[in-house]
């Protein structure tokens, strides 16, 4: 019976330090080539498809990023959201003005 239970928590904790091992791994070599806030985005969509607790620390120090400017990061997402969506309706307005003047709509925005 004892020997079961060691065996199944044996096997939770490889499952578990195999997750880690890809996830930090994916985390590190996708940082090098990003700005810091898209390795804030990686680090919360990590720990969003893998709920694991207080792994925070352990990647914002893999990752060499400050875990204070993390959380700020997460705080004003809200922000962000609202900003985008006013350039989004700046966009809109201004491709209506500028197509009710006769222009060709040659002005792309991404």
């Amino acid at each position: 019976m004892q020997v079961n239970i060691v065996l199944e928590r044996r096997k939770t904790i490889n499952v578990v330090e195999a997750i880690l091992s890809w996830s930090s791994m994916k985390l590190l070599n996708e940082s090098q080539k990003l700005s810091t806030s898209k390795v804030y985005q990686l680090i919360s969509d990590t720990l969003t498809e893998f709920p694991f607790e207080r792994m925070v620390t352990y990647f914002c120090k893999r990752l060499n990023v400050s875990q204070s400017d993390y959380y700020s990061y997460l705080k004003a997402s809200d922000a962000r959201a609202v900003g985008e969506q006013k350039d989004l309706e700046a966009r809109d307005l201004i491709l209506k003005a500028f197509n009710h003047r006769g222009y060709k709509e040659r002005l792309t925005f991404y």
